[in-house]
């Protein structure tokens, strides 16, 4: 490795390689896990001889990675529209009971099991036997 290059910069997934300008995807190897880090941080420290006067180079982050040099991830849903969505989710099955409870499309069969109500067969089967005739034979041939 370069000596003006930190000895922990690396990339997240391959802690032995880097590249020599900030990039997105550089953390600091020095703790587990590791941190991904602040452009900014990776200019004028992890890229540049003050790399030695970093706390995580010379004392593996003891007190943890200060929040203002990691890398901000940035989410892809904000957070007020994630928590909306999640009482939508959560609104929208109980709202499509109800209407069905109220317009008469939801019904539950009704269990009766008081004494002397066994069902009674109002139709025919579905299916029934019926014998058919065979027909059998009545003189050989021969051949001549």
């Amino acid at each position: 490795m370069d000596k003006k290059v930190c000895p922990y910069l690396g990339l997240i997934d391959n802690p032995r390689t880097y590249v020599d300008y900030p990039e997105a995807a550089h953390a600091c190897h020095s703790i587990e896990p590791p941190v991904l880090l602040a452009f900014d941080y990776q200019r004028t420290t992890c890229l540049q001889l003050l790399y030695r006067k970093c706390p995580g180079y010379l004392h593996s982050w003891k007190d943890g990675v200060p929040k203002n040099i990691q890398q901000r991830r940035k989410a892809i849903i904000p957070p007020a529209l994630r928590e909306g969505l999640a009482w939508l989710l959560l609104a929208i099955p109980i709202i499509f009971l109800l209407w069905m409870g109220f317009t008469g499309r939801l019904s539950f069969p009704v269990l009766n099991f008081g004494p002397g109500t066994d069902p009674t067969p109002t139709s025919e089967p579905l299916f029934a036997w019926e014998p058919t005739a065979t027909m059998t034979p009545t003189g050989s041939r021969q051949r001549p």
